[in-house]
C-alpha cells in the first residue's frame, strides 16, 4: 500500500510539473474580435475621433492598394510573447489577401510599452524587418513617448504606405519614407522578437 501511495504521489507530482510547465491555450491571451473595423483600439489610446479617422484612411487605402494595414492595440499582453500574439491576431482576423498574404498587423501593447508590425510573406521583401524596426525606432517611437499615440500611428501608417508603394518597390528614391542609414554592425542572434519599446 505504501508503495502504491507513492508512485501515485510521485505520478501526481510530475503532472503537475509537466502542466506548469506547458504553454496552455486555456491562459493564452484571448483574440479579440474585429467586427469589420481597421482599428480596434482596446486599450483606449485614442479618441474617437482619431480612431475613426485613421480607420477610415486604412479603408480608403486597402480599396486602393489591394493592401491592408489594421491596428489593435492591448491594455495588456498577459504574459505573452508580442510577436506569438501579433501572429495569431493576423491568422484569426485574415488580415491581407488569404492568396497573396499582404496584410500588416500593428499591434500596441500598452502594458509592456511595445509596439510590433506582423508583416504578411507577400509584403516581406518591401516591408522587410530592418525597415520596420526603424519605422517603430524613427516615427512611431517618438510620438509614442511624447504622448502622442493617435498621431505616431498615423505616421507609422504612412511610411509603411510609402515602403508599400510601387515607385518605393522599383527602388524609387522619392518614396523613401526615412533617410538612408549605413548598414548596422551585424548583431548576435535574439532569442525572441519582444516587439520594439517606447
Amino acid at each position: 500500500m505504501r508503495r502504491f501511495a507513492a508512485v501515485l504521489t510521485l505520478l501526481l507530482a510530475a503532472l503537475t510539473a509537466f502542466a506548469a510547465s506547458a504553454p496552455s491555450a486555456a491562459l493564452a491571451l484571448a483574440v479579440p474580435p474585429h467586427g469589420g473595423q481597421w482599428v480596434v483600439d482596446n486599450a483606449r489610446l485614442l479618441p474617437p475621433a482619431e480612431k475613426d479617422a485613421l480607420g477610415a484612411e486604412l479603408r480608403r487605402y486597402a480599396e486602393t492598394s489591394g493592401y491592408q494595414i489594421v491596428i489593435l492595440t492591448v491594455p495588456s499582453l498577459e504574459g505573452e510573447s508580442i510577436a506569438a500574439y501579433a501572429n495569431r491576431v493576423a491568422r484569426e482576423w485574415g488580415v491581407g489577401r488569404k492568396d497573396a498574404n499582404t496584410g500588416v498587423l500593428i499591434l500596441v501593447a500598452k502594458a509592456e510599452a511595445r509596439v510590433r508590425f506582423e508583416v504578411g510573406r507577400g509584403l516581406e521583401d518591401r516591408l522587410t524587418d530592418v525597415l520596420s524596426k526603424r519605422i517603430q525606432r524613427e516615427v512611431t517611437v517618438p510620438q509614442f513617448r511624447a504622448g502622442r499615440i493617435g498621431a505616431g500611428l498615423t505616421e507609422t501608417v504612412r511610411a509603411i504606405q510609402q515602403a508599400l508603394a510601387p515607385s518605393a518597390a522599383a527602388g524609387g528614391a522619392d518614396t523613401a519614407p526615412l533617410e538612408p542609414v549605413a548598414p548596422a554592425p551585424q548583431a548576435k542572434p535574439q532569442p525572441k522578437d519582444d516587439g520594439f519599446p517606447w
